[in-house]
């Protein structure tokens, strides 16, 4: 992990809990069934080790730890691609597979879509911009993509869906 000028960036971390698509989902909160993410808000997670997650935290990000019902959980960070259903011009995505790189068109949602099922348990390297926010008495730093590229070929399979057998097979392109 370092900062330089204004940027987080994080190397080797893996994608967890995508939602590159901008789906809404609907949480329990408080006893009560909740809808979320209605903006369509475009989102993903990324792995912590733990003095990774400690320094995060202490700096103010809204790193996400352990929990009781769930104590094997890496912390994670939750990253923002996008407020809302468009992604900024700026952002730039790679897919880069046994050393060969391709951007994607940010602008199509469906290649953003694609991302939640190919990318769980990637390796990933992001350069991130710090977004310092003040509300109602809580304050904290949300983390926002500038560049983010991602390893297909280097899997983690205790964080990727299972696959079935004749999956496991096949060489997608």
């Amino acid at each position: 992990m370092a900062n330089h000028n204004n940027e987080l960036v994080l190397e080797n971390v893996r994608i967890v809990y995508p939602n590159f698509k901008g789906a809404p989902a609907t949480i329990m909160i408080n006893g009560k069934n909740r809808e979320v993410n209605t903006d369509g808000s475009r989102k993903f997670n990324v792995t912590l080790d733990s003095m990774v997650a400690q320094e995060l935290l202490d700096q103010g990000f809204n790193v996400k730890l352990p929990t009781e019902e769930n104590p094997n959980r890496a912390p994670y960070l939750p990253i923002v691609l996008s407020k809302g259903p468009n992604v900024q011009q700026w952002v730039r995505i790679a897919l880069v597979d046994n050393g060969n790189g391709r951007f994607l068109d940010i602008t199509d949602p469906n290649q953003l879509a694609m991302l939640d099922d190919i990318t769980p348990g990637c390796r990933v390297n992001a350069v991130l911009s710090p977004y310092y926010w003040d509300v109602d008495g809580k304050s904290g730093i949300t983390a926002y993509t500038k560049k983010l590229y991602i390893y297909l070929d280097d899997v983690d399979p205790e964080l990727a869906p299972s696959k079935l057998g004749f999956e496991k097979d096949i060489n997608f392109l």
